[in-house]
């Protein structure tokens, strides 16, 4: 599906639209069965600081104890713009996100293009992978 720049304002809109008509049944089935393993953020009532937290006091903890502790930190700032559309879509359907839902999402992944417009400079349109 190519999208002319007229329209490029209304697709955000209704991408948006569709989001919060799809979240709450997918988030209910994930909390619903346990699939979501964490307590803390990108959830209602849900922050990403209560995992700073925590942590912060497990080092701590470990750090008093005379324990070893070894850390890793990733950034994942981007991680959401490189999840293959393939993979994301065989993880919703074995997690029982399936049916419409899935055929719905599924639809909008593929054959999609965007453009950069910029001060009435267009890029060429590519494939979203």
């Amino acid at each position: 599906m190519i999208i002319t720049d007229q329209y490029a304002a209304l697709t955000v809109v209704l991408c948006k639209v569709m989001e919060h008509v799809i979240y709450p049944s997918i988030i209910q089935h994930l909390e619903h069965n346990n699939i979501l393993l964490s307590n803390h953020g990108f959830r209602k009532n849900h922050w990403c600081e209560t995992q700073h937290l925590l942590t912060i006091e497990d080092l701590a903890k470990n750090l008093d104890e005379g324990s070893e502790v070894d850390l890793q930190i990733f950034d994942f700032s981007k991680a959401f713009d490189k999840v293959p559309h393939r993979g994301l879509l065989a993880k919703l359907n074995y997690y029982g996100i399936q049916g419409k839902t899935l055929a719905w999402i599924n639809s909008w992944l593929t054959e999609r293009f965007q453009r950069v417009a910029v001060v009435g400079e267009d890029s060429s349109f590519v494939k979203v992978t």
